[in-house]
């Protein structure tokens, strides 16, 4: 089976500037391919998901396996720093869908016969002039020459692509081209003639800008040689029609008819086909083109002869016409008319009558006229090489060179024929003789090219030489001594090897190329030359240019550590840790760094340093931590390593083993609270030996603590958990208001509990340990004293009423079973959070009713990118009727302050910020963590271990000396 896959796309609705009709130029080749004579089956692949698994899925599961494969795209492509993407947009024409190009080459790597053809458009690019071609060799390189099979690429800008039909100009010479070597090939078309017919075409009409062809082992056939195949009765070839032309030799009373259009997409022609008077075929137009007209001349014809009318059956008309034709000798063609006739005949492809017109004109010309017999010989060598007497043609070109230096032409054609053939020395004779008039720059460049050549065939000596000449005329040219020092490595002489290399390093012009430069001249310093000293200069001298060379960098630490020169390697690593850009090394060096100090060099403060200086760039590593925590602890820093040790509870607070070393470092220190809150958290933790239990028990509360002051706003403000801050002073300035709508929505609801059925609790007759637990808590944390209503259930509930007034309602059995300490922890996480600002979490208790309310209120505080729609638009229009100028002055200020990319992000850490805030809270009033634990529901991690982390936190500690109840004794 034979498979053609045709990848086309709309770009209708695509801003790009590309082919406007890929679509119909697959459709035109694919109905070409499937012409019986060619016999593929055609698959057509437009926008769609998951491209190449497609692709995947055509080669390999259309009934068999196919034997060959053609591959046919038209569209865009888009060049990166890293691969190319063909691009083809999706169905809907808003987004782009990618295919690499080094993907295509890999799917078709398996088939025996396979084929690329791409018809490519690349950005303008209007300040490259080469980019066509460098696309078109970027393409080349990725999609890779397979074994078998071939590829047939264009590329061109947007504006030289189309044709003035407006279809693609290489889709166009391509059917073209098809359809010519079908003549001239009796029916077996390979892509090669195709191509070659293309490229003489393309060469024509100057368009596209960059093609290429390049094969495998295998010639890749598009018809197949049979009964079927394409005749010449089956192409139209048109002659073509002058248009506004002054003189017509016949009049014309119709236009010529029309070629009919196969139904396959190929085309017939009602005629015999004619050849143009210039040789070359044309393409039939499209169907919906309009006939050239020919436009009457713009003067009046002379009248012609008399014999011209005269009747042809006349005898003596006829004998007066012979007697004409014999007085008018023919002029024969001068030399200068033979040459351009030969050229012609080129141009047609007719390299028999070329050459036969060449050797004329040679006859013809003195040896004197060295230049235009120069040019006769590029033309016979040009039909010889079309012919495939390479030889030959080779022998011709060397000799319009050798009569006319000048000829760029016949240079590059003999220097293709010479580097197929790997005849390099005659390749040399040519390079010297057309380079003796050059610029220095461009021999040299030239030079260097041979050398390369040379060195591929193994001939490195002599690759030297030409090397060494190319530096007489560019001294100064770093390639050529980059070349020079390769191949002086490759020779095994070393020393000069470094020598170009040192020379190189002054010559390169930017630091990264000298650095590695300089690091190349260290290595093989190192490895061939007795000189250990010079090489680590060489890669300390890479790494002043380069801080980044971390080979380099590991060059020298193996060769200085091998030799125990820790103190060099140290400056070395300190020298490029502060030089680097890149925190992830800096921070490795630094690690490395704090090490050498600390066991090579018994250098405590230094490795305190380094290791501190590590912990800056990745402040959660929990490894360096630890060591600089044994610095401390050598150095018997007690006070540096309780601060070190809270630091690293708060990235780790569930870690046993650090809070036992708080506790350890507190009691060097005398800190008897600090002490007995460690060895609380190792009990909470259930990793507390006897002793620690013993101590966690000794100072437990037990009543009601005794502080000395109420809680003020700054105690508030460490108290809060910072999270969800930007979201938190937002809706801090909708509070009152929102609290007001929710009360009417549930009003409306019949939600809302008639506090008329409930019993309220007297909190100052101190009757009740429900109410003395909730008159104590709100006097401490300074807060007004909410309105206590019992609930007739006897569920142990708590839940806040939206009212003007403060108000809470509780479930009878909330007091039972729980002791007055307990009691006080409840209030305490349940009130901390109004008092801390966070009151509208107890009436919008969940993430989604919150989250109408941030966006309403960011609305009316004029946020960009914020649009009030459904449910949103009411409740701000509700929330504007309540809020007070100053509210909403205020509401301004701090939306223009929220950071609009984040608003799920901090309306989320808002809500952890409350859950936070109510336990460390309780545990403030309570001083009992293992009480606040024991009151978070079981799926409280994250608050868990914020509070374990905030129970042997700094702050904690100050608030506790602050309002006198910390341990004092032990």
């Amino acid at each position: 089976m034979r498979l053609a896959i045709v990848i086309t796309s709309s770009y209708d609705r695509v801003k790009l500037p590309t082919l406007p009709s890929a679509v119909i130029d697959g459709e035109l080749l694919g109905d070409r391919l499937a012409e019986r004579d060619a016999g593929f089956v055609v698959e057509y692949v437009g926008s769609v998901r998951k491209l190449t698994a497609r692709l995947e899925r055509l080669l390999t599961t259309t009934g068999k396996v196919p034997d060959s494969v053609l591959v046919f795209f038209s569209g865009h492509v888009a060049p990166r720093d890293d691969r190319l993407a063909l691009l083809v947009p999706s169905a809907d024409g808003t987004r782009l869908r990618r295919l690499r190009a080094e993907r295509l080459g890999r799917l078709l790597s398996g088939i025996d016969n396979a084929a690329v053809v791409l018809d490519l458009v690349h950005p303008p690019m209007p300040e490259d002039a080469l980019a066509s071609v460098a696309v078109l060799e970027r393409v080349r390189a990725e999609i890779g020459q397979q074994e078998h099979g071939l590829h047939l690429i264009s590329a061109a800008r947007p504006a030289d692509a189309q044709h003035p039909t407006g279809s693609s100009m290489f889709a166009r010479l391509l059917l073209l081209g098809v359809e010519r070597s079908a003549l001239a090939e009796g029916g077996e078309v390979s892509l090669a003639r195709v191509y070659q017919e293309l490229r003489k075409e393309a060469d024509r009409v100057g368009q596209p800008n960059a093609l290429a062809y390049f094969s495998g082992q295998k010639p890749f056939l598009l018809t197949r040689h049979g009964a079927d195949a394409l005749t010449a009765q089956d192409i139209v070839i048109e002659e073509s029609v002058p248009v506004s032309s002054p003189v017509s030799s016949a009049p014309r009373s119709k236009p010529p008819p029309k070629p009919r259009r196969r139904s396959s997409g190929s085309l017939r022609a009602q005629a015999p086909p004619k050849r143009r008077p210039s040789g070359q075929l044309r393409a039939p137009p499209a169907a919906d083109a309009a006939p050239a007209s020919v436009d009457p001349p713009s003067e009046p014809l002379d009248t012609p002869p008399l014999s011209e009318h005269a009747d042809a059956s006349d005898p003596l008309a006829a004998l007066s016409r012979a007697a004409e034709n014999r007085s008018v000798k023919p002029k024969p063609a001068t030399a200068d008319e033979m040459v351009e006739g030969g050229f012609d005949q080129l141009a047609l492809d007719e390299y028999a009558s070329a050459i036969d017109h060449f050797k004329r004109a040679l006859f013809m010309l003195p040896s004197s006229r060295k230049q235009e017999r120069g040019r006769i010989h590029l033309g016979l060598g040009r039909a010889k090489l079309a012919l495939g007497r390479e030889p030959e043609a080779a022998n011709h070109f060397d000799k319009a060179l050798t009569l006319d230096s000048g000829l760029h032409e016949a240079f590059d054609e003999v220097r293709e024929i010479l580097l197929k053939q790997k005849d390099y020395t005659t390749l040399e004779r040519l390079l010297k003789q057309r380079l003796d008039d050059s610029e220095p720059r461009q021999r040299a460049s030239a030079w260097a090219g041979l050398a390369q050549l040379w060195r591929q065939q193994g001939e490195l000596r002599r690759a030297e030489e030409i090397l060494r000449r190319a530096l007489s005329d560019a001294p100064d040219a770093p390639e050529l001594l980059a070349e020079l020092a390769e191949l002086q490595l490759e020779l095994g002489r070393h020393r000069a090897c470094v020598e170009s290399l040192e020379r190189l390093i002054e010559l390169l012009p930017t630091t990264g190329a000298q650095a590695m430069a300089a690091l190349q001249a260290a290595r093989v310093t190192l490895e061939f030359l007795p000189d250990r000293a010079k090489a680590l200069a060489f890669a300390r001298r890479a790494l002043e240019l380069d801080p980044t060379r971390l080979d380099a960098l590991e060059l020298l630490a193996v060769e200085l550590g091998g030799e125990r020169k820790f103190r060099q390697l140290a400056e070395i690593y300190q020298a490029v840790a502060v030089a680097t850009n890149d925190q992830e090394l800096a921070f490795d060096l630094n690690k490395k760094l704090g090490l050498i100090y600390r066991d090579e060099l018994s250098d405590v403060e230094a490795a305190r340093i380094a290791f501190a200086n590590a912990l800056k760039t990745h402040p959660a590593d929990h490894q360096t931590r630890m060591l600089l925590a044994d610095v401390y602890e050598k150095a018997q820093q007690w006070d540096e390593l309780a601060t070190l040790l809270k630091q690293a509870i708060y990235y780790e607070p569930l870690n046993a083993s650090l809070s036992r070393r708080l506790l350890g470092c507190a009691e060097r220190l005398g800190d008897h609270d600090a002490a007995w809150r460690a060895a609380v958290a190792l009990e909470s933790l259930e990793d507390a030996d006897i002793n620690e239990s013993l101590l966690a028990g000794q100072h437990r509360p037990e009543g009601l603590l005794e502080f000395n002051a109420a809680i003020d706003a700054s105690t508030w403000q460490r108290l809060t958990h910072p999270a969800g801050g930007a979201a938190r002073d937002v809706l801090a300035t909708v509070a009152r208001s929102a609290v007001a709508v929710r009360s009417r929505q549930l009003k409306s609801k019949g939600k809302l509990p008639d506090l008329s059925d409930h019993e309220v609790v007297d909190t100052q007759s101190g009757t009740t340990m429900l109410g003395r637990s909730l008159a104590w808590t709100s006097r401490v944390l300074g807060i007004e004293e909410p309105t206590l209503y019992l609930a007739k259930t006897h569920a142990s509930t708590l839940h806040a009423v939206p009212a003007n007034a403060p108000s809470v309602v509780a479930g009878r059995g909330l007091a039972r079973d729980r002791s007055l300490h307990e009691l006080v922890g409840t209030w305490a996480r349940h009130l901390g959070t109004a008092r801390a600002g966070l009151e509208l979490q107890s009436v919008f208790p969940t993430i989604r009713e919150l989250a109408p309310l941030l966006l309403a209120a960011l609305w009316l505080g004029g946020a960009e990118d914020v649009e009030a729609e459904g449910r949103v638009a009411d409740l701000a229009d509700e929330l504007e009727e309540d809020l007070t100028p100053d509210e909403s002055e205020a509401l301004q200020a701090a939306v223009g302050r929220f950071p609009i990319e984040r608003a799920k992000a901090e309306l989320e850490e808002f809500v952890v910020s409350c859950a936070h805030t109510g336990a460390r809270v309780a545990l403030l009033t309570t001083s009992d963590l293992e009480l606040v634990l024991s009151l978070l529901p079981q799926d409280a991690d994250a608050v868990r271990a914020d509070v374990i982390w905030f129970s042997l936190s700094d702050v904690y500690s100050q608030l506790r000396t602050e309002l006198g109840i910390a341990v004092s004794d032990a």
